[in-house]
């Protein structure tokens, strides 16, 4: 590239001058940073489908249980290694049982990942004890353990509502 001087001392890159306009070397940098910033810019990040449902224990919901959707590195798409990473996503039930989940990388998207999940509950009912008391937990000690959780659910384009009935997952509690 061919650098030129003008007549205010001004430096312009050689290629300016065939356009029919004068850039400076500071005009050029600039130009390309926000270029390199658009490109950067391009890349959405990870698809992210809106996520919610119901957790409920003998069809009774469940409220204070905290939902998270962990990216399963077992099951993501990497031929015959697993692909490590994805962030998880996070929802606590309300008063009818019912969960939202939204990306722990960006909170004002709701949703997990596409792909496959291990989910994970914890009962916050526990932290939240006031009287002395520590209550039974209302989920399985292992729902807790990603490596030990047996739920796992694909989370695939478009809204879903994925409900969890936690009788299903312990027949022994009936």
């Amino acid at each position: 590239m061919l650098m030129t001087s003008n007549l205010n001392g001004k430096r312009n890159l050689g290629f300016s001058r065939m356009a029919g306009m004068h850039i400076t070397a500071h005009s050029a940098m600039a130009l390309a940073l926000v270029i390199v910033g658009m490109i950067a810019g391009c890349d959405s990040g990870p698809n992210i489908s809106k996520v919610m449902g119901k957790v409920t224990r003998g069809g009774e919901p469940l409220s204070e249980i905290r939902v998270r959707f962990m990216p399963d590195p077992d099951k993501r798409e990497g031929g015959d290694q697993p692909v490590v990473g994805g962030l998880m996503s996070t929802g606590i039930t309300n008063a009818q049982g019912e969960y939202d989940l939204t990306y722990a990388s960006d909170p004002s998207k709701h949703g997990a990942e596409l792909g496959w999940h291990k989910v994970v509950l914890e009962d916050l009912s526990l932290e939240n004890n006031r009287d002395g008391k520590i209550p039974e937990s209302r989920t399985n000690i292992e729902w807790v353990n990603p490596a030990k959780t047996p739920l796992s659910f694909e989370v695939t384009e478009g809204e879903q509502v994925i409900d969890i009935e936690l009788n299903d997952l312990d027949p022994q509690d009936e």
